[in-house]
Parts: C-alpha cells; structure tokens; sequence
C-alpha cells in the first residue's frame, strides 16, 4: 500500500504552559514498520472513533478544512510536508493555554481506499514497558500508546468539499482540567442524526455474518436488542460491544471485519432513531393493493409458505374475525 507518512513532536508538560514543537522536514519512508505503524493507527481510529462533519458556522469554513481543501489541489510530497506543518502549529496554538494538556507525537498518515483518499491525523504518547536487553536484564522500554489513543481524526477526501455527514471520524476525549481543544483543533462537531449510520450497520452486519457463519437472523436481533439497551442507558452503540453479544468466546474476528475501513463504519455512535433500527426486526410489503407489516420475532415461525400460497398459523381471532366480515362473507 502506498501511503504518505510523517511525525512531528509537541513539547508540553502537564501543568505548564511551556510549549515547544519539533517538524520533521522529510516523509518517513514506506517500509514493513512504516505500514505497521499505519495499521495500529487505523485500528485505533477505527475502534474509538465518532462520525461527525465540519462545523461551518455562519458560511465560514474552519481552518482545518480550507487548509485540506488547498492541498487537495496538488496533493503532492512537498504539499503533504507543509499541510502537517500549518496543521501542528495550529495545533499547538489550541494546546497553549490548555494547563493540564500534556505534549506527544503528531502523526498524519494518507492512504488509498478504493477510490477515496484517507487523511489519518493523531496525537500520540508513549507507554512504559519493560522488556530484556541483550544480556537479558530487564530495561524500560517506551512505546507508542495506540491502546489508549485520545486525540485523532480519520477524513475522506471525497466528502470535504461539500462537508458530507460523516466525512470524519474523530477521538476527541476531554480530560480533567483541559477544554475541547482537539475538536477545535479539527473545527467539527458530532452528527446530530445517525440514521445512515444504523442503514449501514444493518447492511455490513449481513455481509459479516456471512463472513463468519452467523445466523443473520439472530445476529440482527441481537444487534436489536443491544441498540435498545443502548437507548435506555443514553449511551453510544459501540462496535466493540456489539462483536462481544455476537461472539463472547472470540469477538476479535467479528470486530476487525465490522471496523473494516472499506465500510466506513465509526467505532462509535448515537444509537439511531427507532424508524431506522426497527427494520432489524420487522416486515413489510405494500404492493397491488396489499399491505403486510409484522414483527418477525414474533411471527417468522408462524408463517409457511408455499409456492403461491401463504399460511398464518395462530392467527389473532381480532384478524380472522375482520376478514369474515370484510372479505370472506
């Protein structure tokens, strides 16, 4: 895969409002750990991330978006270099004032899919492990923290222009004492309507539960029930919690096909309206004068069908009652 790759370092300590930066002048070369860095990047937006859209207030773009809509014009190394530039300095500008806010590495990755373009942007900090030098004696070690990645955002190229719903996907987690700077940073807001989130969840959860041997039929019930539980807790339908009801003994599987970029899914959204989700679980035909609608966990056990002729089995004497007296008398 061909991509496009750089880090640059903020310098920031908690509780100071010292700051510093350090840019990378040259891409980082595509390598085996070029690409590896890029994979745990995508899967770390994958799993974390919430759709939203620009916030264009009053006609104005924000700067984040103007300044990826100048490079889309030529889109080339030299370009790339100077959009991850402006975008840390910007950065940095938002961190500033923030006391509590704490430095890292700003990675910007871009990649193909298909016949898109992803720009990949995320603020990480390293973790403290140990692990054995040469000689096997214990040594810390430091490492890029992707487990608990707060700030970054995944753009399709395709959507910027016309500020698509859902062109981005973003992490933006606040902590204690520190405003909402990296969704300033960004210039976006959250989707107030996920409907063609839940559309599409419905449709790559078919395609995943052929992929892994699913009863679609129990998987869309199961996804049913866990929006619902979603809905009364007033908590976000996570992907990672779903793959857990799907599969409790192995969810990992589930969980990277749902998190497929090609899809486009978020790893996290609103649960979306009950018009929507309620197609999980109903029927409906209208066609030549009839018009059908039941609950298919209520009643898929209780129709047959053959050929040409279809039979309802315990059928509510209000119904039968209607017909004899409507149709059959």
């Amino acid at each position: 895969m061909s991509i496009k790759l750089i880090a640059h370092r903020i310098d920031k300590d908690q509780r100071s409002k010292e700051i510093s930066h350090f840019l990378r002048e040259k891409l980082i070369s595509d390598s085996e750990d070029a690409q590896r860095l890029l994979a745990e990047l995508r899967k770390a937006l994958s799993r974390k991330s919430h759709p939203g859209q620009f916030a264009e207030e009053a006609g104005e773009k924000p700067t984040f978006q103007l300044r990826l809509e100048r490079y889309m014009k030529a889109m080339t190394d030299k370009e790339f270099i100077t959009l991850s530039h402006d975008l840390t300095k910007l950065l940095e500008k938002g961190m500033k004032e923030q006391v509590m806010a704490t430095g890292g590495f700003v990675v910007f990755a871009e990649h193909k899919l298909a016949e898109d373009t992803l720009l990949l942007v995320a603020l990480l900090s390293t973790e403290a492990r140990t692990t054995f030098d040469a000689q096997m004696n214990p040594i810390a070690s430091a490492t890029l923290d992707f487990d608990h990645l707060r700030h970054g955002v995944r753009v399709r190229h395709a959507g910027v222009a016309t500020n698509e719903p859902g062109l981005l996907q973003f992490v933006a987690q606040k902590a204690d004492g520190v405003s909402d700077y990296f969704r300033e940073f960004l210039g976006c807001e959250k989707l107030p309507d996920t409907s063609a989130q839940g559309r599409l969840l419905i449709s790559v959860l078919d395609e995943v539960a052929k992929e892994h041997g699913l009863d679609i039929e129990e998987a869309n019930s199961a996804l049913h029930n866990y929006w619902q539980q979603c809905r009364k807790e007033d908590k976000d339908l996570s992907l990672t919690g779903l793959a857990n009801l799907l599969n409790p003994d192995n969810p990992e599987g589930i969980l990277s096909s749902l998190n497929d970029e090609k899809y486009g899914l978020p790893g996290n959204f609103a649960p979306p309206p009950k018009r929507v989700m309620d197609s999980l679980i109903n029927f409906s035909y209208s066609a030549n004068g009839l018009k059908l609608q039941l609950n298919k966990v209520k009643w898929a056990d209780k129709i047959s069908v053959n050929k040409t002729t279809v039979q309802i089995k315990n059928a509510p004497p209000e119904l039968i009652a209607k017909l004899q007296e409507e149709i059959l008398t």
